[in-house]
């Protein structure tokens, strides 16, 4: 198989399948690469620190989800009165 050219984002989007517990062999197959290809990559990048700098980028985006879920949560328990009835 040819590897596609390098675009900005491939170094990122490897590295981000990578940290979200993705196949390697799955990664190269869904970009259209060879698996050494894509192994090198990800090893350049956790050399030159750029694979821990996508995790941090991941990282926040999470906890800026996880914040904005919890807030929208408690606004609607405030609008509906703040009461939960679980069934025992």
């Amino acid at each position: 198989m040819k590897d596609r050219e390098l675009t900005p984002d491939t170094k990122w989007i490897i590295c981000m399948w990578d940290i979200r517990g993705e196949d390697i062999a799955e990664t190269a197959a869904l970009m259209k690469r060879s698996l050494k290809q894509v192994t090198d990559i990800l090893n350049q990048c956790k050399e030159d620190g750029y694979y821990d700098k996508v995790r941090r980028h991941i990282e926040y985006f999470d906890c800026v989800n996880a914040k904005a879920a919890i807030e929208g949560f408690a606004a609607a328990l405030k609008e509906f009165g703040g009461g939960i009835e679980c069934e025992r």
